[in-house]
This record gives C-alpha cells, structure tokens and sequence, in this order.
C-alpha cells in the first residue's frame, strides 16, 4: 500500500509523507532536489520531502514498474496573519490540545487530508488510515511504534482508535500507552512521536485556517521531577523547531515560541480567563493516575467554602495503593496540602504560609 500525508499541493506547507507498506517494490520520490526511494516492509514506513510528491514511482530490482501520477488542485492559500497559540496538555492517558486564533478558540482540527495511491482490491481496516485524521481534540496517549527511532510516519504513528473500548482491546506489542511518566528508551521515543505528531498536526490545522505566526504553551504535571519535565519541554522544544521548518510559522511576536507552567495553573488561568470564574474557585483535574485540586482566591486570608470542597476529595476511594488524592485546608491563614493514598494512608503533608514552603514528610493531615 503506498499513501501520500497530507496529500494537498500547498505553497504554506512544506513536510509531507509518503507512507509505504507491504509489497516487494521499491517506491521513489522527489526529495530535496533528488529521487530517494524507501523499500516496502511488513509495518508501515515512510519518506519524508519537503515539497508535494506529485509523482511517485516505483522500482523493483533496478527496473521500472511504473509511475503513480499525484496530481491535485493547488490548496489556496489562507492568506491569514493572525497569531495562534496552541496550548497542549499531555495526559497520561489522553491528551488535549486547543488552537487560539486571532483571539478566538477553535477545533485544532483539519479535514482528512490522507490519500490512498496504491492498494487492495479490497482494503483491510488499517490503524495508520485512522491515525493522520486530526478530527478531534482529544486523542488517546497511545502510540504503535514500528522503526527504531522516534519520527512520525517511519518509525510509527499515534494510535487514535475509534474509541476507549477500541483502545482497551487492541493486543499488539507495538502499541504503548502510559508512556507520560516513563525514562525507558521505548516509552521516551513512544513520547517524542506523539508530541512531535500532534504539534505538526497542530500547525496543519493553524496554517489552513489562517494564522500568521504561532507559538506553544505546555502543561506539565505539578509533581514531574526535574529531568522528567526537561525530558518532555525538549521533546516539545523539537517539535516546536520541526512545525516551524513545517509550517514556515515564526513564533508569535512578542512571545517565547514555547512556553510551559503546570497543569493546575493552567487549569486555573483558564478558569478565571475573560468569560470564566471571577472570585473564588477551586480547580479540580482527575486524571488517570491522580487526582488533584487547586483553591483559587488571591487575597483569602480566612477559611472560605470553596475550601470544603476538600470534604469531598478526602472521601473519594479508588483502587488501594493505584491513586493519590491531594487534600487542603485553609487554617488560621496557612494552607496545609498534601497526598493521601487511595487506602487512606498519609504520603505527605505540605504546609503553605503566604510565600514559604515547607516540606514535612510522614505526617498527619489535620484534624477534621
């Protein structure tokens, strides 16, 4: 099977994949002023070229099979100057990614742009057919890697099946998933092709409705060490570089290309952004593998009832010894946070006075 991601001729775009499997022909492509070719396999591969592959052409034992002519209409041109911010949460089981443009908050979404060029009679359902459709803004963290390395299309490609239960049955050892929090060479590549993906993808959908510059915010798990979150803010750092080469998008003027804070800030700016909550909020963020909350109220010096949204977190069991449940409370001024166990036991208990941090460990959470 041989496809061309996206298959649109367009002047503003300049990465294109020339997807390969099966097959013993050796398909060709004009790549950088000359003809690379890659070789047919058993899993999915692919070429990457800088302009649109409006011909391929295949070979096999150094002769010619023929051509596989790709010519379409030229995509117009948005011609767009407005400045977008693309803002991505990496979750450990899904994540999300908002697209800002000209001050307005749409889908980073595009229309199918995958097209087959070579095929079956009959097509078998095909996880790569599915996985280059940036049709929702939310998409499982799960990648099935089928190379050594960590570049979308030739050496693997997020996995975005149709839904959870989809996800839940797939059995292949290719496919990983809970790959957020993991230093292993595999979950680290897993990683790398799924930020670096998405953040292309991203771009696609920002140039094809008509933003002029672009720039990234990131949101970083509270509790990620310190190599962890490099690991993560490289990788988004990368992927940044490559959808700017991409897209021919520079950053949004006057800001950093990329940007990252944690995702209980996040949460809360969001919160309290033009349009949200003005006052006293608390941000509440479940995810896969914790659950956590953050007061919001600059300037609360005495117990508010926002705080007793703790009540409700301390009640909540899950599987023993699988998640962490953070609790607060606002005392006499002082704010006393901590984690809880899903069992009940006490990991820690942080106590805040306005500024100050201090850190006890192994200790009890206040009295109710």
């Amino acid at each position: 099977m041989v496809a061309v991601y996206p298959c649109a001729p367009m002047a503003f775009w300049h990465q294109y994949q020339v997807l390969v499997k099966g097959g013993d022909a050796k398909v060709c492509a004009l790549s950088d002023g000359q003809w690379q070719g890659v070789e047919n396999r058993e899993n999915w591969t692919a070429l990457l070229t800088a302009q649109y592959p409006s011909c391929l052409t295949l070979e096999k034992d150094g002769e010619s099979l023929g051509a596989l002519p790709n010519i379409l209409d030229k995509e117009p041109d948005a011609g767009g100057n407005q400045p977008a911010i693309a803002s991505i949460d990496l979750g450990t089981a899904v994540t999300a990614v908002t697209l800002t443009i000209g001050g307005r908050e749409i889908p980073a979404t595009h229309r199918p742009l995958l097209r087959m060029l070579l095929t079956l009679s009959d097509t078998p359902m095909d996880d790569m057919m599915t996985s280059l459709t940036m049709a929702a803004n939310l998409i499982p963290t799960a990648v099935v890697l089928t190379g050594a390395g960590d570049v979308p299309g030739r050496d693997g490609y997020v996995y975005r099946p149709a839904d959870m239960g989809a996800l839940a049955a797939k059995e292949e050892n290719r496919l990983l998933t809970g790959f957020k929090w993991r230093s292993d060479a595999a979950g680290v590549r897993a990683r790398t092709l799924l930020i670096q993906q998405l953040m292309l993808d991203t771009a696609l959908s920002a140039v094809l409705q008509g933003a002029g510059s672009l720039s990234w915010r990131i949101a970083v798990e509270d509790d990620m060490g310190e190599g962890g979150r490099r690991a993560v803010l490289d990788a988004v750092e990368n992927g940044a570089a490559a959808a700017t080469i991409a897209s021919g998008l520079a950053p949004v003027p006057g800001t950093e290309r990329v940007s990252w804070t944690t995702e209980t800030a996040a949460l809360g700016a969001y919160l309290r952004g033009e349009g949200g909550i003005h006052g006293g909020c608390a941000a509440l963020d479940i995810g896969a593998a914790d659950l956590s909350a953050e007061p919001h109220d600059p300037g609360a010096q005495r117990e508010h009832p926002i705080w007793h949204a703790a009540d409700a977190l301390r009640d909540v069991r899950e599987s023993p010894g699988t998640y962490r449940i953070r609790f607060w409370r606002l005392r006499n001024g002082e704010l006393i946070a901590g984690e809880r166990c899903a069992d009940g036991g006490v990991l820690r208990c942080v106590g805040y006075a306005g500024a100050r941090r201090q850190n006890v460990y192994d200790a009890r959470p206040p009295a109710d």
